[in-house]
C-alpha cells in the first residue's frame, strides 16, 4: 500500500536495486569464429548458496525472455529471492521446476513482463511478488502453492485472469478471481478485467488486503451480507468506483480500504461497523458520510484529503462519537476528531473542547481561520497540515496551554512556536525573542516566506520545521541552537546559504535533503552527530568542511551531491556510513583521517572523478562496493590495519597499483576491472574470492602465497597474466578461474588439485602446454575450450570425469593421450574415447590427416567431437553409430559425408559452418534434422527423404551455395529461418503435407524465381519470403492462408500471387502483392473443385487452363497397356469447363487425361 499523506516520510531505500553491481561473468575473450560459443545462463544472475542449494538474489541481464536455470554449478536453484528481479526489463520468465519459493517483491516493477510460468514445485509466492507488473496478462497457480503473500498481483493492470489448478488445497478461482479454497476470502481481483461492476459471491466473509487495489476499471462492486471484514487497502486506487454500499454484516473497514478512490462520491456504511481504519477514505470525493451507532473506533485521519466532504454525521445513538455542524467529535465533545475537508471560511472551536486530534484540520484547503477556546489543553500533530488558505490561528487569551500572536500559534508562555499559518500575509517573519523551541512542522510548506529571523534564545529546531519552504534563500541558525531536527529544511531548494551556529551538536536525518541551491557549508566543531541523508541530493554543494567533533558520517549523508569537489573530514570521525558520498561525481581527492575505522558499503560508489584516496592507519574494514566504478581512481593507500576488503570494493577503478596489507579476507570481484599491472597477495590470505581480479587486463604478474588454499571462480579471468604458479594446498581450479587469460603461456598445477572446473582455462589462446597432475579426478565442461595453441595433453589415470566440450576450439591440439591405467577413458591415435571405445569424445582439431575412419566399436559420437577439425576432409562413420551429438562436426573441413542407416536424427548444429561440405548422403531411416544442422555449409542440392518428419529452425540457414531442395512428403512444418539467406536457391518443392511455413523461412532467397504453395498450407509466418528479389510468382493451390506481417516484404518484390478458381479468401491484393487467376502451362483436372467425382449418373470434373482454348479429354481402362481414346472436347470459356462422362459405369475402371487438339 502507498503512504497516503503528502507529508514528508523519508525512508532510505528498502532495496538497493539501483546499486546492484555484477561483473561480466565471462571474460573479454571470444573466439573469432563463424559459430558463437555457447553462453552460460548463470552469467545473468547473482545468487547465494546455502545448504547445497541456490537462491537467485539479482539479475544483471539485458531483459527480454528469461529462463531461470534449474541448476548453477551443479547445485539446484530452489528460490527466487526477495527483490531478485525488482524493476528489471523482463518480458517473460520461466521458473524451473526446482524452485519452491518466489520471494517478496521478486518481480515487483517488471512493467514489461507479459507472461510467467510458475511450476508445480513452487509452494510460496511472497508479498508483492508481482506488484506493478503492468503488462502481465494471465497467471496460473499450480496445485503446489499453499501460500500467496499480500498484494502479490496488485497493480497488474493488464492481468485479466488468475487461474488456480483445481487440485490446489489452499486456493481456488472463479471467473479469474482468486479466493482461498473455501471461497470465504477474496484474495485478489485481477486489475485487467474489463470495466464492469462486480458482485462478490455470497459466502465470502473477508475481502483480503489489497484485493481490488489499483483496479482502475472497476466501476461498481456489490458486497454480500456474508462479508464481515474489508481488509487494508482492499479497494485502494479504484479510481472508477463511484458508489459503495457496505452491508450490515461488515464490522471492520481496514486502513486505506477506499483510499485514492477519487471518483467515490457516495458510501453507505452498514449498521454493524465497529472500526474504520487509518486513511480509510483518503482522497475520496465523498460529499457527506453517515457513521452508524455501532462505531467504536475511527482513526483521526480516516477521511483526510476528502476535499469535497462537507459534513460528517453520526447516528445520535452512537456511544463513542457525535457530530456538530458536520464536524466529528468524541461523544462528550471534548475532542475534535475531524473537520470536513470542504469546510470553508473561519471556524470557531466550541467551548468545552479540550483536545484537537492529530490531523484534525489536515487538507482543509478552504479553511481561512481557526479560533481556539480557552478549554483546549492539547493539539495533536499535523493538526493544520496543508491548510493552504489558513491566514490566522487565534487563541482565547484566557487559555492556559496555548496563545497566539498575530495569528501564529504558541504555547502559553510563548517559548515554543507551534504553527505558522501557511497563508499568513507577508513574506518575512521574525520569531519573538521569548521563543526557545521551534516545534515540529511549525513552518511546514510555508512557500511564501522568503526570510525567517530566529532569535538568539532558540535552542531547538524541530523535525520538519521548515519542510518545503521553497522561498527561503538564506538562513542563519544562531549559536544558541543545539539541535536541528530530522528533515528540518527538507526540500528548501531555494536555500543557497546556511550558517550553522557554533553550539549545534546534532544535525538530524535528512535535515537539508534536496536543498539543491546550497553551494558551501561548514559544519562547526560543536556538531557530534551528522544524521543519515543530512545533505542528500544537495547538487550545488561544492565545498564541505566536517567539524572536528563529528564521530560518524551516517548513511547517505552526502548522497548524490554531484557538485561537491572538496570534502574535509574531521579528525574524530570513526565511521563513514553506507552510501555516504555515493554519486558525488565532482570529488577528485579524499583524505580519510586515522580516526576512521570503517568505510561503509557504497560509501564512494560512482565518484567517477575521484583520483586519489589517502586512508588513515585506523581503518580495519572497507565495505562492499566502497569505491565501485571510481574510474578515475589511480592511487589509493590502504591502511596497514585493514583486515577486510568487501565485495566489489574497487571494481572497475582506474588503479594501476595497490599494496594490500595483511588482510584476512578480500571480497568477490574486489579489484575486478582495475588497471593493475602487478599485485602481491599477502600471506595472511587463505582464500582468493570469486572474480577478485577479473578483467584486470594489464595484470601480468601475481604471486600467490603458499597459505592460499582456495581460488574462486573467475578470480583471474581476463587478466594479462603470462604465467602462474598455483601453490600446493589449493584443491581446485574452479569455474572460469583463468578464463580468457589470452597471454597465459604456462601454468603449474600442484598435486593437491583434484578438480579443474568448467571453463577453468577457457579462452587461454596462448597456452601451449599444461600438465594435469595425478591428483585430478574431474575436468569440467569447456575446461580448455578455445586454447588454440595447446598442442597436446595427457589425461592421468586418476581422472574419472571429463565434462562436455572440454577441448572444444583447441585448434592446434594434435593428440589427447590417456594414461593406460585410466579406468574411465582411453585414447587411440590421439583421439579420446571412453574406456570401451563405444563413445568418441574428442577428435583433436589440430590433427593433420585429411581422412579418418571411426572404429567399428563406436556407437556414439559426442557433442563437438570433431569441432573445427579443418584438416579433416572426409570421415567414415560405421553402421554401428546410432547417436551423433550436437555440433559434432561443426566447422570441420569435410567435403562430403555419408550418414549411415543406423542414425535416425541429425542433432543441432551437426555440420554447422562446414563451408566445404558440398555433398551429404542422408539415409532413408532419418526422421529429424536439428537446428542449424547444415547452416553455413557448401551444399548445392539436398534431397530430404520421406522418412524425415521434422526439420528444426535454421537447419539450412546461410547455405549460400544451395540451388535445389526437395522436402520430405511427411514434413508438416517448415520452421523459422530454415532456408533463410540461401541466396542461390532457385528450386524448392514444398510437399502437400506442409501446413505451416515459419517466419523468415525463405528470407533473402534472392534468386528464387517462383514457388508453388500446396493447398495444405494454412499459415505463412512473418517475413517468410521477405527480400526475395527475383520472385515473380507465388502459385497457391488452395485457399488463402493466414499471413504474418511483412511475409512478402521487400523493395524489389514485384511478384504476383496466383490462385486457382473456387479457392477462397482472395482479394485483388494479398500480402501487399497483386493477385491473378493462375494461368497454367498445361490443362489440369481440379480434383478439389465442386462437382468432382461420382455424381448421380456420371463421373465429372472441372478442367482449368487458358481462356477459350479447346481441350480434348481422353480415357483408357488399363494404365499398364494404355489405349487412349477421345471421349470429349471442351472449350474453356473463361478458362474452365465442366466435363461429365455418362459411360463410366460401363467399365470396371477408367482413367482420364487431357491434351490440346
Amino acid at each position: 500500500m502507498n503512504t497516503m499523506a503528502s507529508r514528508v516520510k523519508i525512508s532510505w531505500p528498502r532495496t538497493m536495486g539501483t546499486h546492484l553491481k555484477t561483473p561480466t561473468a565471462r571474460g573479454l575473450f571470444s573466439l573469432m569464429l563463424l559459430l558463437a560459443l555457447p553462453a552460460r545462463a548463470q552469467a545473468q544472475f547473482t545468487y547465494t548458496t546455502s545448504n547445497g542449494a541456490i537462491t537467485i538474489t539479482g539479475y544483471a541481464g539485458s531483459g527480454g525472455a528469461v529462463t531461470i536455470p534449474e541448476t548453477i554449478n551443479g547445485l539446484p536453484v530452489v528460490s527466487v529471492g526477495d527483490d531478485a528481479f525488482y524493476d528489471t526489463s523482463l518480458t517473460s520468465v520461466t521458473i524451473p521446476s526446482s524452485v519452491t519459493n518466489v520471494g517478496d517483491y521478486a518481480f515487483e516493477g517488471c512493467v514489461s513482463l507479459t507472461s510467467v510460468t510458475i511450476p508445480s514445485s513452487v509452494t510460496t509466492v511472497g508479498d508483492e511478488a508481482f506488484y506493478y507488473c503492468a503488462n502481465l496478462t494471465n497467471v496460473t497457480i499450480p496445485n503446489s502453492v499453499t501460500t500467496i503473500g499480500d498484494e502479490a498481483f496488485v497493480h497488474c493492470s493488464s492481468l485479466a485472469a488468475i487461474t488456480v489448478d483445481t487440485n490446489n488445497p489452499a486456493f481456488s478461482s472463479v471467473s479469474g478471481v482468486l479466493f482461498d479454497k473455501s471461497q470465504t476470502t477474496l484474495t485478489e481481483y485481477p486489475g485487467g478485467i474489463a470495466g464492469a461492476p462486480y458482485a462478490i459471491p455470497d459466502g465470502v466473509k473477508s475481502i483480503g488486503e489489497g484485493a481490488f487495489e489499483g483496479c482502475t476499471n472497476l466501476t461498481g462492486v456489490t458486497i454480500p451480507n456474508s462479508v464481515a471484514n474489508i481488509g487494508d487497502g482492499a479497494f485502494e486506487g479504484c479510481t472508477s468506483l463511484t458508489s459503495v454500499t457496505i452491508p450490515n454484516s461488515v464490522t471492520n473497514i481496514g486502513d486505506e480500504a477506499f483510499a485514492d478512490c477519487t471518483s467515490l462520491t457516495n458510501v453507505m456504511i452498514g449498521t454493524n461497523v465497529t472500526t474504520i481504519g487509518q486513511y480509510a477514505f483518503f482522497d475520496a470525493s465523498l460529499t457527506s458520510v453517515m457513521l452508524p451507532s455501532s462505531l467504536v473506533s475511527i482513526w483521526d485521519d480516516a477521511f483526510e484529503g476528502c476535499s469535497r466532504l462537507a459534513s460528517i454525521t453520526v447516528d445520535t445513538n452512537n456511544p463513542a462519537y457525535s457530530s456538530v455542524s458536520g464536524v466529528l467529535f468524541e461523544k462528550n465533545l471534548a475532542t475534535l476528531i475531524e473537520y470536513p475537508g470542504a469546510g470553508a471560511g473561519g471556524y470557531t472551536i466550541p467551548d468545552g473542547v479540550t483536545s484537537i486530534g492529530a490531523e484534525a484540520f489536515a487538507y482543509c484547503g478552504g479553511l481561512t481561520s481557526v479560533t481556539i477556546p480557552n478549554s483546549v489543553t492539547n493539539i495533536g500533530e499535523w493538526a493544520f497540515l496543508d491548510c493552504f488558505s489558513l491566514t490566522a490561528i487565534t487563541v482565547d487569551p484566557s487559555n492556559l496551554a496555548y496563545s497566539s500572536v498575530a495569528g501564529v500559534l504558541f504555547n502559553t508562555d510563548q517559548t515554543t512556536l507551534i504553527a505558522y499559518p501557511k497563508a499568513k500575509a507577508g513574506n518575512s517573519y521574525t520569531i519573538p525573542s521569548s521563543v526557545t523551541n521551534i516545534a515540529d512542522e511549525a513552518f511546514y510548506d510555508c512557500t511564501s516566506l522568503i526570510s525567517v529571523t530566529i532569535p538568539s534564545g532558540v535552542t531547538n529546531i524541530g523535525e520538519e520545521a521548515f519542510v518545503d519552504c521553497t522561498g527561503l534563500t538564506s538562513f542563519s541558525i544562531p549559536n544558541s541552537v543545539a539541535s536541528i531536527g530530522d528533515k528540518a529544511f527538507y526540500s528548501c531548494y531555494g536555500l543557497t546559504n546556511v550558517t550553522i551556529g557554533t553550539n549545534v551538536t546534532s544535525v538530524g536525518e535528512g535535515a537539508f535533503t534536496y536543498c539543491g541551491g546550497l553551494t558551501s557549508l561548514t559544519i562547526p566543531n560543536s556538531v557530534t552527530n551528522l544524521g543519515a541523508g543530512a545533505f542528500w541530493d544537495c547538487g550545488s554543494l561544492t565545498n564541505v568542511t566536517i567539524g572536528a567533533h563529528v564521530t560518524s558520517i551516517e548513511d547517505y549523508a552526502f548522497y548524490s551531491c554531484y557538485g561537491l569537489t572538496n570534502v574535509t573530514i574531521g579528525t574524530n570521525v570513526t565511521s563513514i556510513g553506507d552510501y555516504a558520498f555515493e554519486e558525488c561525481t565532482g570529488v577528485t581527492s579524499i583524505t580519510i583521517p586515522n580516526s576512521v575505522t570503517n568505510i561503509g558499503d557504497y560509501a564512494f560508489d560512482g565518484c567517477t572523478r575521484l583520483t586519489r584516496v589517502a586512508s588513515g592507519t585506523g581503518i580495519t574494514s572497507i565495505g562492499d562496493y566502497a569505491f565501485y566504478s571510481c574510474y578515475g581512481l589511480t592511487n589509493v593507500t590502504i591502511g596497514t590495519n585493514v583486515t577486510s576488503i568487501g565485495d566489489y570494493a574497487f571494481y572497475d577503478c582506474g588503479l594501476t597499483s595497490v599494496t594490500i596489507p595483511s588482510v584476512a579476507s578480500i571480497g568477490q570481484y574486489a579489484f575486478s576491472g582495475a588497471r593493475l599491472t602487478s599485485v602481491t597477495i599477502p600471506t595472511s590470505l587463505t582464500n582468493i574470492g570469486d572474480g577478485t581480479f577479473q578483467s584486470c587486463s594489464r595484470l601480468t604478474n601475481v604471486t600467490i602465497p603458499n597459505n592460499v588454499t582456495s581460488i574462486g571462480q573467475y578470480a583471474f579471468s581476463g587478466t594479462g597474466l603470462t604465467s602462474i604458479t598455483i601453490p600446493l594446498g589449493v584443491t581446485g581450479v574452479w569455474d572460469s578461474t583463468f578464463y580468457g587469460c589470452i597471454r597465459l603461456t604456462s601454468i603449474a598445477i600442484p598435486n593437491s588439485v583434484t578438480n579443474i572446473g568448467e571453463e577453468a582455462f577457457g579462452g587461454c589462446t596462448s597456452l601451449a602446454s599444461v600438465t594435469i597432475p595425478t591428483s585430478v579426478t574431474s575436468i569440467g565442461d569447456d575446461a580448455f575450450e578455445g586454447c588454440s595453441r595447446l598442442t597436446s595433453i595427457t589425461i592421468p589415470g586418476s581422472v574419472t570425469s571429463i565434462g562436455d566440450d572440454a577441448f572444444e576450439g583447441c585448434f592446434s591440439l594434435t593428440a589427447i593421450t590417456v594414461n593406460p591405467s585410466n579406468l574411465a577413458y582411453s585414447s587411440e591415435a590421439g583421439v579420446l574415447f571412453n574406456i570401451g571405445q563405444t563413445t568418441l569424445i574428442a577428435y583433436p582439431a589440430g590433427i593433420a590427416r585429411s581422412s579418418y575412419t571411426i572404429p567399428n566399436s563406436v556407437t556414439s559420437i559426442g557433442d563437438y567431437a570433431f569441432y573445427w577439425s579443418t584438416n579433416l576432409t572426409s570421415v567414415t562413420i560405421p553402421n554401428n553409430v546410432t547417436s551423433i551429438g550436437q555440433n559434432a562436426f561443426s566447422g570441420a573441413g569435410l567435403t562430403s559425408v555419408t550418414i549411415p542407416n543406423s542414425v535416425t536424427s541429425i542433432g543441432d548444429g551437426m555440420f554447422q559452418g562446414c563451408s566445404r561440405l558440398t555433398n551429404v548422403t542422408i539415409p532413408s531411416t532419418l526422421t529429424s534434422i536439428g537446428q542449424y544442422a547444415f547452416s553455413g555449409t557448401g551444399l548445392t542440392t539436398i534431397n530430404i527423404p520421406n522418412s524425415v518428419t521434422n526439420i528444426a529452425d535454421e537447419a539450412f540457414y546461410d547455405c549460400t551455395s544451395l540451388i535445389s531442395v526437395t522436402i520430405s512428403t511427411n514434413v508438416t512444418s517448415i520452421g523459422a529461418w530454415v532456408f533463410g539467406d540461401c541466396t542461390n536457391l532457385t528450386r524448392v518443392t514444398v510437399p502437400d503435407s506442409v501446413t505451416s511455413i515459419g517466419q523468415y523461412a525463405f528470407y533473402y532467397c534472392s534468386r528464387l524465381p517462383s514457388i508453388t504453395i500446396p493447398n495444405s498450407v494454412t499459415n505463412i509466418g512473418k517475413d517468410a519470403f521477405a527480400e526475395c528479389a527475383s520472385l515473380t510468382g507465388f502459385y497457391f493451390q488452395g485457399n488463402a492462408p493466414s499471413l504474418g506481417s511483412y511475409a512478402f516484404a521487400g523493395d524489389d518484390n514485384n511478384a504476383t500471387v496466383y490462385y486457382l478458381p473456387w479457392t477462397a479468401g482472395w482479394n485483388t491484393r494479398f500480402g501487399g502483392l497483386p493477385t491473378a487467376l493462375w494461368a497454367l502451362p498445361y490443362p489440369v483436372i481440379l480434383n478439389s473443385s465442386p462437382g468432382f467425382g461420382v455424381q448421380s449418373n456420371w463421373f465429372s470434373f472441372t478442367i482449368f487452363w487458358a481462356t477459350n482454348l479447346p481441350v480434348v479429354v481422353e480415357a483408357c481402362t488399363n494404365l499398364g497397356s494404355p489405349i487412349w481414346s477421345s471421349v470429349g472436347t471442351n472449350t474453356l470459356t473463361g478458362g474452365s469447363s465442366y466435363f461429365s462422362d455418362p459411360q463410366w459405369t460401363n467399365y470396371p475402371g477408367r482413367f482420364y487425361r487431357l491434351r490440346s487438339p
